[in-house]
């Protein structure tokens, strides 16, 4: 699933983000996600996680309605994360 997403990612691109001004929004936003991971607070990850899916989905639009419905899958692998 990591790398389908990976994959799918890519197709949009540094360029996409930085021609509509999201480049710097998207890339704080990965950071917070990160501190989230790494505190291990599960409720932190979940609203993040949740806000940037729909940060990608509005962005891209329907082209990535799969994998915002995949989320629930993606939330469980990062819970898994951190019981770890």
């Amino acid at each position: 699933m990591v790398r389908d997403l990976r994959r799918r990612s890519r197709l949009y691109g540094l360029t996409a983000l930085a021609e509509q001004g999201r480049l710097r929004a998207s890339a704080e936003e990965h950071l917070e996600l990160l501190d989230a991971l790494l505190a291990r607070d599960a409720e932190a990850v979940r609203t993040v996680m949740t806000r940037h899916l729909g940060h990608v989905r509005g962005t891209v639009g329907s082209a990535l309605t799969r994998l915002f419905a995949q989320k629930r899958k993606l939330l469980a692998f990062l819970a898994l994360l951190l019981r770890v």
